[in-house]
């Protein structure tokens, strides 16, 4: 059996207005990630998937508008 994580870490760059390390229960969903880093006002929102769910630790790198 595989031992699941009590905490993940993320790595959160790009179009945040907080980015830097965070860390959350695995299964953590993209919403609650950009709460926490803030989103900036450079993002491009049509690119985030808000529905995706982080389930081990990771880079998250939110695409600004081109």
């Amino acid at each position: 059996t595989e031992i699941q994580p009590v905490q993940i870490e993320l790595q959160v760059t790009g179009a945040v207005e907080r980015p830097g390390t965070y860390f959350f229960p695995p299964g953590v969903l993209m919403p609650v990630v950009l709460k926490a880093a803030g989103l900036a006002s450079d993002a491009d929102k049509k690119r985030i998937d808000r529905k995706k769910a982080f389930y081990h630790s990771q880079d998250v790198l939110i695409a600004k508008k081109e």
